[in-house]
């Protein structure tokens, strides 16, 4: 099988090395660099050639990537293609898009594309996508503790706080900081500190070159790809989890893997995330990415709710996301 990813980085890594695990036959990736789902020649003439001895291709960002699998099936009728979506199929507000969806679909079904949702909950999809589309749970990359038979608690005050991943402006890091010094005054004489793991844009490393001299917050910058054994150290760690993202419909792996770890998290309850707070029956969640908004969240969550979510929630949860039953499910079809 050739796995084609769009970058290399992050949770497609991850996937691919399930899928090499659980895999009998040859598997392999391939980088292929799109602006969003524009045609590249360039980029078709790469994935032509990096599919020759493979009988089948699995394209990791069905969003980007779709108009690549659909010339791939045109082209090399024989090959076995599938593809993963990831929030492209949720069912739009705007009357063009669910067209559009619906019309993908009908396509993809029509020249016989295997597709999957990650994380297809029947409130947020179109008949179609429930009826075509199969369901994949977005898997956890680390083992936990089932037995812990504790709810999700929290230290009082929170002191240490995690963001993770690949840091742009979409993680709403400057909301963050600005809510954390305003928390600061709070909780003086204690100090809070934000530990920041993962590549950074250059905007910004840009911004927090101006926060060097904070004295409200301590931030810790660990700017480099990390391993599974430093997250899972800074998940140890950490008292809480920001998973604040800007415009974010999809699902969450940091989100996945703080529950995984029994942390408290916090994200913005929209598309695949809304789901995630009704199954954890989370009460109390930021409504938008703005500081008075993270603020208030850690506040009510340091001191009105102790526990975030019950441990029965969380393994209810977590039941069918391990790395095996994702890499079987994909294997399967």
């Amino acid at each position: 099988m050739l796995i084609v990813m769009p970058r290399e980085e992050g949770h497609f890594k991850s996937y691919f090395e399930f899928i090499q695990y659980a895999s009998t036959t040859c598997t392999s990736y391939v980088i292929v660099k799109q602006k969003k789902c524009l045609f590249s020649l360039k980029s078709f003439l790469k994935l032509l050639e990096s599919t020759k001895g493979h009988r089948e291709v699995l394209f990791l960002h069905g969003e980007i990537q779709f108009l690549l699998a659909i010339l791939l099936r045109l082209f090399k009728p024989r090959k076995k293609v599938k593809i993963i979506f990831y929030y492209g199929l949720i069912d739009q507000q705007s009357l063009f898009k669910k067209y559009f969806s619906n019309a993908l679909i009908l396509t993809l079904k029509t020249l016989n594309v295997l597709m999957f949702q990650l994380e297809l909950d029947p409130t947020l999809f179109t008949h179609l996508t429930c009826r075509f589309v199969t369901p994949l749970k977005d898997p956890y990359i680390h083992t936990f503790s089932k037995n812990t038979g504790e709810d999700c608690t929290i230290r009082t005050p929170p002191t240490r706080f995690l963001v993770a991943g690949f840091l742009d402006s979409r993680k709403c890091i400057p909301q963050i900081l600005e809510a954390l010094e305003q928390y600061s005054d709070i909780i003086t004489p204690a100090v809070p500190e934000l530990v920041l793991l993962g590549e950074e844009s250059l905007e910004i490393q840009e911004y927090l070159n101006t926060k060097i001299n904070d004295k409200k917050v301590r931030i810790i910058s660990k700017n480099y790809r990390f391993d599974d054994e430093e997250l899972i150290y800074e998940f140890n760690n950490t008292d809480i989890v920001m998973a604040i993202y800007r415009n974010h419909h999809g699902s969450s792996g940091i989100v996945i893997n703080s529950i995984a770890h029994h942390k408290p998290v916090l994200f913005i309850p929209k598309g695949i995330l809304k789901a995630f707070q009704y199954q954890l029956c989370i009460s109390q969640l930021p409504s938008e990415a703005t500081s008075s908004e993270i603020l208030k969240n850690i506040v009510k969550l340091s001191d009105s709710y102790p526990s975030q979510y019950s441990n029965a929630n969380r393994l209810n949860f977590l039941a069918g996301r391990s790395p095996e039953e994702f890499a079987t499910r994909l294997l399967s079809q």
